[in-house]
């Protein structure tokens, strides 16, 4: 749907939109023009109304690109917001892109706090006036914030455990879909790679040991998907998740091994990857707290 916006010719510029340098907290005002196009193109285009299959695939599609935007948290707020019976009415603005809102999983690191509207801290909803942020500087050098609530919540909502895990589930498989994509995107981008780079004259692609190593990253890829494609349950959605951040770390690691010392510089993107890779990998859980999870799930 939204591929007419992330076009190939665009994905190197929209890779480092929303880049903080360590320590910088300026924001140069031709990126914040930049970033608002995107995302009124994304609003008419009818983005944050989507559901289901439809909001996997513009997950997928921004991770490919790594595209930063709270248009994945604003769906998970908007679950809630729904089941809670939207006592602030805040539902039709979140559904047509006009009001944004970012669900609080851990306090002291929060994405796209900048961006939000209202946040969502336990069932509670917090106002960004109403909230004190302090920047965090992280490895993939994006918008993290710690968020301190500096007043009583606007609403508290009512929800239950169905309603929570609903919304778990949401999470986690457009997390992993999210991650699926920034693998496929890593794919592509070391394939192109290993395709113009030569050795003893020929594409490195040619060699078997490249090109049987990306063979394996993209059958991964593909069974990842399609796992995430018929994934119904939270069991489903947190082995998605697992297999997804364990497949963006591999392959944003061998992009930057298959791009040789040019991967690591600030030039290359194949260290955008491997960086968002560690960052956006733990999100929703680390690999051990999922494992465990999974554990309790199969073991009763």
């Amino acid at each position: 749907m939204i591929d007419e916006l992330f076009t190939p010719d665009l994905l190197p510029t929209l890779r480092r939109l929303g880049e903080r340098p360590l320590g910088a907290d300026d924001v140069d005002p031709a990126e914040t023009a930049a970033r608002e196009n995107v995302r009124q193109v994304m609003n008419d285009l009818g983005v944050p109304a989507l559901t289901g299959t439809g909001l996997l695939a513009v997950a997928e599609t921004l991770g490919r690109a790594l595209y930063r935007c709270p248009v994945l948290e604003t769906a998970t707020a908007a679950e809630l917001v729904a089941a809670g019976g939207d006592p602030l009415g805040l539902l039709p603005g979140l559904r047509d892109g006009s009001v944004t809102a970012v669900l609080v999983t851990d306090p002291q690191l929060v994405p796209y706090a900048a961006d939000a509207d209202w946040f969502m801290i336990g069932d509670d909803l917090i106002a960004r006036d109403r909230a004190r942020l302090r920047r965090r500087d992280d490895i993939s050098r994006g918008d993290l914030y710690a968020v301190t609530p500096a007043s009583p919540p606007a609403a508290t909502l009512t929800l239950t455990g169905a309603d929570r895990t609903a919304a778990l589930t949401g999470s986690r498989g457009r997390q992993a879909a999210y991650l699926c994509g920034m693998s496929r995107g890593a794919l592509e981008l070391t394939v192109g790679y290993t395709r113009s780079r030569t050795q003893f004259g020929q594409p490195v692609s040619r060699f078997q040991a490249p090109a049987f190593r990306l063979a394996a990253l993209y059958a991964r890829i593909e069974a990842t998907a399609a796992l995430i494609a018929r994934a119904r349950d939270l069991a489903d959605a947190t082995r998605a998740l697992l297999l997804a951040a364990e497949l963006a770390r591999d392959t944003s690691a061998e992009a930057i091994q298959l791009h040789g010392a040019h991967g690591m510089t600030e030039r290359a993107d194949a260290q955008l990857f491997y960086r968002h890779a560690a960052m956006e990998a733990i999100r929703l859980g680390t690999q051990t707290g999922l494992r465990a999870e999974l554990a309790a799930m199969i073991l009763g």
